[in-house]
């Protein structure tokens, strides 16, 4: 469908569609690679997570220079490409010290518990069948020292105390 003038389709000159199907096929070409970043090469997750945020901001870049027109605006086509970016290191700066913080939280309780578990193991190991538990949480440390502090009275019972 042509409007008289040589070159042009439907008020858009060829060039112009033809420059936006090689940026699709580059769109795609990316999201073909991001796409095997996950499913198909096994690679370590800080380098798949920084390789994704890299072609993630080309698309970004693309689709502004591109599609919206911004391909002679540079200033525009930077906004584009490093706001994304300075949001993800903002957001990463707010949510990962609160991610450090649960995980030694947590971590710490468990790892005391276990602790309190091992010393009544080795002492039940070195003859101490006096040791006992106080029962706290209903996980498998939990329950495993309900059984430790069952299991000395029934070794002692058994004739293991004499």
């Amino acid at each position: 469908m042509t409007d008289g003038h040589a070159g042009t389709t439907a008020g858009q000159p060829q060039g112009l569609t033809r420059l936006y199907l090689i940026a699709w096929l580059v769109l795609v070409a990316i999201t073909a690679i991001e796409v095997s970043l996950l499913l198909v090469f096994r690679v370590p997750p800080a380098v798949r997570a920084t390789a994704l945020i890299i072609l993630a901001i080309m698309k970004a870049t693309l689709i502004g220079a591109y599609y919206m027109g911004l391909r002679f605006e540079r200033l525009a086509v930077v906004y584009v490409a490093v706001i994304p970016l300075l949001l993800l290191i903002l957001m990463l700066i707010a949510v990962v010290p609160v991610g450090v913080l649960f995980g030694l939280v947590t971590s710490w309780r468990l790892v005391r518990r276990v602790r309190r578990l091992e010393r009544a193991t080795v002492a039940v190991a070195d003859g101490d069948y006096t040791v006992t538990l106080p029962v706290s949480g209903q996980d498998e440390v939990g329950r495993e020292r309900v059984r430790r502090g069952e299991h000395p009275t029934r070794d002692r019972d058994a004739g293991g105390g004499g």
